[in-house]
């Protein structure tokens, strides 16, 4: 379920029939199911039809500044989706997988060197 802001109301969007996500989608079903494949290859490329999404599309984590700059003109509309859950983020890394675009955009940011992996093939 996403929502959808615009000249100063607010819809839901649900997708009723996953499937049609493997018509479009690229990837695995579970890359597919995910709301941030669903919002970038449905509603941004299919529906909307943006391309460039680095040109036309500008992410904040905050709600209040996503509505605040449609209302403002700044922006046509806003779409606000689920947050990648940990589960979610763990099945598509085990099937080596790139996500979207900000997909991981996790908030508050770890601190650079905090988590490490060590990288010895084991």
């Amino acid at each position: 379920m996403f929502a959808l802001y615009h000249d100063k109301k607010c819809y839901t969007l649900t997708l009723k029939d996953i499937n049609v996500m493997g018509e479009f989608g690229k990837g695995s079903e579970v890359l597919r199911k995910l709301d941030v494949s669903i919002l970038h290859t449905l509603i941004i490329e299919k529906i909307m039809g943006i391309t460039d999404v680095e040109r036309h599309v500008k992410y904040t984590r905050n709600g209040q500044e996503a509505v605040q700059l449609v209302d403002e003109g700044k922006y046509q509309l806003s779409l606000f989706l689920n947050a990648t859950t940990l589960d979610e983020l763990k099945a598509i890394s085990e099937t080596n997988e790139n996500m979207p675009q900000k997909s991981t955009y996790f908030y508050p940011k770890q601190l650079t060197g905090l988590v490490m992996n060590v990288i010895d093939g084991k």
